[in-house]
């Protein structure tokens, strides 16, 4: 009896793990910067991209988004989905990853 309970306790706690993407947002430009240290000390410069005071790499971030300018001018954009806990970067092949 006790290892049908346990059972069925890990086979619910399963199932609210899976159903956890399906509340997934979108997150703020505030949720990002919280999880990118440094973020707010960056400056804009005249490409529309924030930079650190020594970086070569341009960051721009939305709502939902973030997206790098690497040297050369080559861009890279990932999604950034929020469940008001975690945020879940999805790059532009679908990978998923959460980043905390």
């Amino acid at each position: 009896m006790r290892l049908t309970f346990f059972l069925i306790l890990l086979a619910w706690a399963g199932m609210s793990e899976a159903a956890e993407p399906l509340k997934l947002k979108a997150a703020t430009v505030a949720e990002i910067q919280n999880y990118l240290p440094g973020t707010r000390h960056l400056t804009e410069r005249r490409d529309g991209y924030l930079y650190g005071s020594k970086s070569r790499i341009g960051y721009q971030i939305g709502d939902g988004h973030m997206c790098l300018r690497y040297p050369g001018g080559w861009i890279e954009c990932v999604k950034i989905l929020s469940n008001g806990r975690r945020l879940q970067m999805i790059d532009n092949r679908g990978n998923r990853q959460w980043l905390n």
